[in-house]
């Protein structure tokens, strides 16, 4: 595959269902234990995680990148400010500076 088919693409609620099917179905940084044990048990965690991203989207901007290689996504990241993101505070480094941005997922195809 060339280089010039690969290309980075802004998180949104249209590709967020490129995001790799164990991401997809994960909530561990973008809500508190509790949240995130309700949200599996009654089984909405993707609906969760859409409704994280929307707020992030509208309170802060864009939080991670899709990439693609041709239309196949091979990768994403995701990040947002310590606010946005409950379970900051169990990083053995915590408190985050409230003007730090968090890296909470980096995922490549093998």
């Amino acid at each position: 595959m060339h280089a010039a088919s690969r290309r980075l693409t802004a998180l949104t609620l249209d590709n967020l269902d490129d995001l790799s099917r164990p991401c997809r179905a994960c909530v561990s940084w973008e809500l508190d234990p509790v949240a995130a044990r309700r949200a599996q048990d009654s089984g909405d965690v993707a609906l969760e995680k859409e409704a994280w991203l929307s707020a992030v989207l509208l309170e802060w901007g864009s939080c991670g990148f899709v990439a693609y290689a041709g239309n196949q996504p091979i990768g994403h990241v995701l990040y947002a400010p310590p606010s946005m993101v409950p379970r900051a505070a169990s990083f053995p480094t915590s408190p985050v500076s409230p003007d730090a941005i968090l890296l909470v997922t980096a995922f490549v195809q093998p």
